[in-house]
């Protein structure tokens, strides 16, 4: 079976490089996200800055993939909030980032953006500077509970909206992958379990290729910060990250992701943000779980993933 090579941490001044093997995530400095502006999503918070010009862009961009230690199979492009928002950046940068990316030899191109900045311009734009890749959406969803979303998030959402945005997308004949948030503030650990295991199949069912799940990262600055520090929100456990994913069947299996899950700890950095409570004494099986299930999407092989690490929590809990 394939291994991911370590965690890679790349600082620049104008961007952020992260992955793990073929799996590149290329986040752009901007103004940050206009939602962060406006109180949104109490959980949040990947900070704000300038806009990067486009000899930036591309400088940093193409360096970064040339550097790489291996090829670079899945690129991910972000900024603080919305690539696709122009106050982060402009269509002209957009543009050539996207004319560098289609002579590279990178398979599957993947965008991060609110779904507000969704419309046939963009997407027609998208689809015509990018003819021979495998596009991809990624959008914030968490939870498609109307109720968890706007009392324990704090995130404003039209569900009917996203559905039709997902819709054009397809038209398009571009991929959506949503990210679900595990670990919702004022539910039990079995209602985060539950919302979270009943957004993937909304989901889904509604047309999401994919599905990454976000368990609860505890960040400075955020309103869960200062909730964690008054008591009023503890951290979720990797427990229930399994307990989730055992829920799932193959087919599930096949199409769901686990970032932010503590691999950037292991990897030296961000160490001031508080990913999901380790079980005493296993961590390293945990590394080695996230590894091995992120390296093979095959349905039957994680189930039986699932089930070794599920019995090996259960022998600690006893």
């Amino acid at each position: 079976m394939k291994k991911f090579v370590s965690n890679i941490n790349r600082q620049f001044h104008d961007a952020r490089i992260w992955g793990q093997g073929s799996f590149m995530h290329v986040c752009f400095e901007s103004v940050g996200c206009r939602f962060r502006k406006q109180g949104y999503c109490l959980m949040c918070d990947y900070g704000i800055g300038k806009n990067v010009d486009c000899n930036k862009a591309v400088a940093i961009l193409e360096d970064a993939v040339r550097k790489w230690p291996q090829h670079v199979d899945r690129l991910l492009l972000g900024t603080c909030g919305s690539i696709l928002d122009q106050a982060e950046m402009s269509r002209e940068t957009l543009g050539v980032i996207l004319n560098s990316v289609a002579k590279m030899n990178v398979a599957h191109v993947l965008l991060e953006t609110h779904y507000t900045t969704i419309d046939e311009d963009v997407l027609n734009f998208i689809r015509n500077a990018l003819p021979n890749k495998e596009i991809y959406i990624e959008m914030g969803f968490e939870s498609a509970n109307p109720k968890v979303l706007q009392k324990s998030l704090r995130k404003y959402m039209d569900l009917s909206q996203l559905k039709k945005s997902m819709e054009m997308i397809s038209g398009y004949g571009i991929h959506t992958i949503l990210n679900v948030f595990l670990g919702a503030p004022f539910l039990s650990e079995q209602q985060q379990i539950d919302d979270t295991y009943m957004s993937i199949k909304w989901a889904l069912e509604n047309g999401a290729a994919e599905v990454v799940v976000f368990p609860a990262n505890i960040k400075p600055g955020t309103e869960m910060w200062e909730m964690y520090k008054n008591g009023n929100y503890n951290r979720i456990s990797h427990k229930e990250v399994i307990w989730l994913l055992s829920r799932l069947n193959e087919q599930e299996l096949e199409r769901v992701s686990i970032s932010w899950y503590g691999d950037r700890q292991n990897a030296g950095i961000d160490m001031d943000i508080l990913p999901p409570i380790i079980p005493d004494g296993l961590n390293e099986t945990l590394v080695n779980f996230y590894q091995d299930f992120m390296s093979n999407f095959n349905g039957i092989y994680r189930i039986n993933l699932i089930k070794q690490m599920k019995a090996k929590l259960e022998a600690t809990s006893q």
